[in-house]
């Protein structure tokens, strides 16, 4: 039993991250950054939801 790895003590590895730049109006910018806020999540994080929330929607059309 002392050779057993405990799975949840191990951290997951971290996601391998790329800059993806591109340009939009600084209101645009601020409304977004405040929408991530209010959810208490990153930026990076909301754009991909809804990027995949829009992928899915794709698919149904």
């Amino acid at each position: 039993m002392d050779d057993e790895i405990e799975v949840e003590n191990i951290a997951p590895q971290a996601e391998v991250v790329v800059p993806l730049n591109f340009r939009v109006p600084p209101e645009f910018r601020r409304r977004f950054k405040v929408a991530a806020a209010q959810r208490g999540i990153l930026m990076t994080d909301l754009l991909k939801e809804i990027f995949e929330e829009w992928i899915r929607s794709q698919r149904k059309k």
